[in-house]
């Protein structure tokens, strides 16, 4: 590999009791998240200053990115449930995956058997009138595995807005299934499928008189069915392995205002993926792929101020795909792809990647990236029209990236640390807050100058003693954007610095202890005041939380666990006016048959 790899295990996520993944990822090396108040209130994630539908979330092979949220990923929705491990990448990666990578890869895999037969289940409860609970059944054959799980959280939430008391509650409830079948010597078949429905409960906004949340009886119910089938051959001993793989993504988000809907958003996509990894000689691998993805958009709503909402759209995009990598001496390691989009609404658009790793020394390796890639317009920014409020613009470009990155990886005993510098350049970046003066809407523009990117990461972990180990993760973005005068200013809710340290504690065979620290630094954000005041920039302070978690086990079979989430009782907001929870307790029980 010629980039820089974060990989986050079950293991990882069970040490510090994490329900939603969110709270993890925020912890990793140029990721910042936003969320917009309670459990279930809108989790942006944004990786090295990028925009957050500029990120691709896979799971299982489906690409989750969802149409109808504006091609961003719903991480607000995401629980560890199933999950085996997260691969992350964050370095721009359209050159092999498309539109939505040009940020960075989030790819998620999901557990499977791996013992003949297992059993398992989990309840917790907590602050918030929480609950949460979960099973897992699991078996495996010869040549078969089955695995299936499910979970299910219900809680009041808490008060979002600054002023008054109304709860915004939050329901979750996932199933997730993999199956897989061994058919001849190097050929297996397995599908996996996955399904989610949420509902959380948000404020409006007070337009007239605040221009902040206010309490009202809005809520959000969201149904996400994922499915994927795939067919691997490996032949010729290895020096041939093709895979054939189907996916389907469906899903709606339905808003109610007091009990009664007021619109929806949906889509469905189907993606077909051919990939022929060809071993050239030892060290040497050419990937060659085409994928074809159909897309449908659907919006319904009132008609209203003489504009009609419900509407259908459709996008077709063909993928054409060269994958080289090689190694060059035992040192030396190249990597270059090349992808041209052929896309069914927008010029065709070749984005490309190439790389070097150089191990130095032993334990330590060198590596750089250079890369440009593209981010089509959403359906949203396109069609979307929300009465009052917004009304899209089918006349977008894709955006475009250009940039590099730079880094050291370095292993000494039992440490490693990694260093990177990044800086990238986006032209035509969408402005989806543009004020159209003549439909009295916001509505979507490409931009006139570009908008830039740079920063560094460094990490560092490892074991201080057969007991205690850490890792220490440090941010530091720069990310700014044109006003529109020509004048570049910080883009909103970056945060510049970015910290966090988990310490682990095996106590025994029965007790681990983990403390997690996370700091944010300020950043900027943007209030609407009620008109006719204009639009002002606002500071968001800094805030660090804290994460107590500990587990025991009582015997072989049922553990005892508890934690504490913001121990410090931070009184915070990453996004301007959207309060956040207050310290919270959980306490639950485990068990594995």
């Amino acid at each position: 590999a010629t980039t820089l790899v974060s990989i986050i295990s079950k293991e990882d996520l069970a040490k510090q009791q994490i329900f939603q993944v969110a709270d993890y990822l925020k912890n990793i090396s140029g990721i910042s998240m936003a969320s917009s108040g309670s459990l279930g209130g809108t989790a942006q994630l944004r990786m090295r200053g990028a925009e957050a539908n500029q990120t691709l979330v896979l799971i299982d092979g489906v690409e989750m990115n969802d149409p109808a949220a504006g091609d961003e990923f719903q991480f607000e929705h995401l629980t560890s449930n199933e999950i085996e491990r997260i691969e992350i990448i964050r370095s721009p990666m359209s050159a092999t995956w498309g539109s939505d990578a040009l940020a960075g890869v989030i790819n998620i895999i999901t557990r499977q058997a791996d013992v003949p037969l297992v059993l398992s289940a989990f309840a917790e409860y907590g602050s918030f009138d929480t609950l949460r609970a979960g099973g897992r059944f699991a078996a495996s054959g010869d040549r078969w595995k089955l695995s299936i799980g499910t979970s299910h959280m219900k809680s009041d939430g808490t008060n979002i807005s600054r002023s008054g008391d109304e709860l915004d509650g939050y329901t979750n409830t996932n199933i997730n299934l993999r199956v897989s079948l061994e058919i001849d010597e190097g050929l297996t078949f397995a599908i996996t499928a996955r399904h989610s429905e949420t509902m959380n409960e948000y404020d409006d906004i007070d337009y007239e008189v605040t221009g902040l949340p206010t309490d009202s009886d809005n809520s959000s119910e969201t149904k996400k069915t994922a499915f994927s089938a795939n067919l691997k051959n490996s032949a010729f001993d290895g020096l041939l392995n093709q895979s054939l793989r189907l996916t389907w993504l469906d899903t709606e988000i339905i808003s109610f205002v007091f009990g009664s809907e007021s619109g929806a958003t949906g889509a469905k996509k189907l993606g077909l993926y051919f990939d022929n990894q060809i071993a050239l000689r030892k060290g040497h691998t050419l990937t060659l792929a085409i994928d074809h993805e159909n897309t449908d958009f659907t919006q319904k709503g009132d008609i209203a101020w003489g504009y009609d909402p419900n509407q259908l759209q459709n996008l077709k995009n063909t993928g054409y795909l060269a994958d080289y990598v090689g190694d060059i001496t035992d040192a030396l390691t190249l990597s270059a792809s090349l992808r041209y989009d052929n896309n069914s609404n927008f010029e065709n658009v070749t984005s490309w990647r190439a790389g070097a790793s150089y191990k130095l020394l032993d334990g330590t390796r060198l590596f750089i990236n250079d890369s440009k890639g593209q981010k089509a317009p959403t359906f949203i920014e396109r069609f979307g029209y929300y009465a009052g409020s917004f009304q899209g613009n089918p006349n977008l470009k894709p955006e475009q990236s250009t940039g590099y990155e730079i880094g050291i990886e370095q292993t000494v005993g039992n440490f490693s640390m990694s260093a990177a510098y990044f800086n990238s350049d986006l032209t035509n970046e969408i402005n989806g807050f543009f004020y159209d003066a003549t439909t009295f809407n916001f509505t979507a523009v490409n931009k006139e100058d570009d908008s830039k990117r740079q920063g560094f990461e460094l990490m560092l972990d490892g074991k201080l003693s057969s007991i205690f180990s850490f890792s220490a993760n440090y941010t530091y973005i720069d990310s700014t954007e044109d006003d529109g005068t020509g004048t570049q200013v910080d883009e909103l809710r970056r945060p510049k610095h970015i910290a966090s340290l988990s310490l682990n504690a095996e106590i025994s065979d029965r007790l681990n202890i983990n403390v997690n620290l996370n700091h944010t630094s300020k950043s900027l954000d943007v209030f609407y005041p009620p008109w006719p005041s204009p639009n002002e920039r606002v500071e968001l302070k800094s805030y660090t939380l804290a994460r107590i978690a500990a587990e025991y086990k009582i015997n072989d079979i049922v553990s005892l666990y508890g934690r504490v989430e913001n121990a410090f009782n931070e009184n915070y907001e990453n996004v301007y006016g959207y309060g956040t929870p207050d310290r919270s307790v959980y306490v639950g029980l485990r068990a594995n048959f």
